[in-house]
């Protein structure tokens, strides 16, 4: 028994609605909106560009740590050194 190809079915779909009159009208629209707003607030979008490596550095932070994945290894990245006498498990 053959499934139908739900995939292909929906590219297809994408592709018929974006060379559709609608479809083209909706492209045509967001390529006018978004020249509008690049020549009207070029300005401001350029100056959100400064901020972008502080968001970088929050996200990281947010999802990454300080930090390695390793459990043995200190804030400062480096393994702790033990004394030659010393048993922990680990």
């Amino acid at each position: 028994m053959s499934s139908p190809d739900h995939a292909s079915e929906e590219h297809g779909a994408l592709g018929a609605f974006l060379t559709s009159p609608l479809g083209l009208a909706l492209i045509g629209l967001l390529a006018i909106v978004s020249i509008d707003l690049w020549i009207e607030h070029r300005v401001h979008l350029l100056a959100l560009l400064v901020w972008l490596p502080l968001a970088g550095c929050a996200l990281m932070h947010l999802f990454h740590g300080h930090g390695g994945h390793d459990p043995h290894s200190t804030r400062s990245g480096r393994a702790s050194p033990g004394k030659p006498g010393d048993r922990r498990s680990v």
